[in-house]
């Protein structure tokens, strides 16, 4: 029987913060928010090429879901950002675990039992 293919988002510190980083599994994802933040043209090319490589998917998460994570955020006095947010949303709704090196945002994702992966331990291979 075949393992199935584990769902990751990104933030913003997986291209960002490893300067190696190539797309290797096959289903990662990001919200819109975090291409807007990957500004130089090593990023840009990072991501541009997980995307034409059919790994990596933009998609954003329903208004509903984001005010979901902002209460939580809110509630848990979290300092984490919209592009955070948006993060943790997408991966509430699709079931996926989390990849980004913020303490805060990992705290949000495991609020609501997303597992966490810090762009570090990629880096090391476990």
């Amino acid at each position: 029987m075949e393992k199935a293919v584990e769902k990751k988002v990104f933030d913003t510190a997986l291209i960002l913060n490893d300067f190696y980083f190539s797309f290797e599994d096959p289903e990662y994802y990001t919200t819109n928010m975090v291409v807007e933040e990957l500004k130089d043209l090593r990023a840009r090319a990072v991501l541009n090429q997980g995307l034409r490589a059919g790994k990596v998917r933009i998609q954003d998460p329903r208004k509903e879901t984001v005010e979901k994570v902002e209460k939580a955020a809110s509630l848990r006095s979290l300092m984490v950002s919209g592009t955070d947010i948006s993060v943790v949303a997408l991966a509430l709704e699709i079931g996926a675990k989390v990849i980004t090196d913020d303490l805060n945002l990992k705290l949000l994702a495991k609020h609501f039992g997303l597992r966490t992966e810090g762009v570090y331990f990629l880096k090391k291979g476990s």
